[in-house]
């Protein structure tokens, strides 16, 4: 009677250098890219990717598993748990960045979407900001932006400086005449000084 052969394993973990957990990768990718040093980088957005340096040039396990470095410049490799160790083939997907942003089956990744109207996630706040409409010009809208201003008390240095109104700017001056001199009698003007 012979005893079942044990199953191979599909996977191994391998040292990442930077970090205490260990990638996972399928026993082929591990056959091909175990020669490389693994490093984790972590991205602005807090999530960070497993690098190996090819040819003096660091880059994506990921893309390199799947055969997509220097090619493909639109496509990210996203890992569908959510978690960056975890690289075996069955657990990468590819898609356009708003796929990977967007992708809701990720637990491991935190929503910044805000539960409110008029809110949003921006450089690690929340900002609070209200539309006060669409206008053809700049200067309309910078008019209605100061009505606004005024409206919520704010001091006059968060105004916009606006240009005066050309029927201002003739009025301003009451002892001057609004008209211009004949210039055709070849008069000169006469100032008070």
């Amino acid at each position: 009677m012979s005893s079942p052969t044990p199953a191979l394993p599909t996977f191994v973990e391998l040292p990442v250098m930077n970090e205490t957990r260990r990638a996972i990768l399928d026993v082929q990718d591990a056959e091909q890219f175990g020669v490389y040093i693994f490093v984790f980088k972590r991205g602005r957005s807090g999530q960070g990717a497993i690098m190996i340096q090819q040819q003096g040039k660091w880059h994506s396990l990921k893309r390199c598993i799947l055969n997509l470095q220097g090619r493909a410049r639109g496509t990210v490799v996203y890992c569908k748990d959510g978690d960056p160790f975890n690289l075996r083939r069955e657990n990468l997907v590819t898609g356009s960045h708003r796929a990977s942003c967007n992708n809701s089956n990720l637990p491991n990744r935190k929503k910044k979407s805000a539960r409110y109207t008029g809110v949003r996630h921006q450089n690690g706040a929340w900002v609070a900001h209200i539309t006060i409409g669409s206008y053809p010009t700049d200067l309309e809208a910078a008019q209605a932006y100061n009505s606004a201003a005024r409206k919520l008390g704010l001091p006059e240095d968060a105004m916009n400086v606006l240009p005066l109104p050309a029927a201002n700017v003739l009025g301003m001056f009451e002892d001057e005449p609004t008209s211009s001199p004949d210039l055709e009698t070849n008069q000169p003007l006469e100032f008070e000084v």
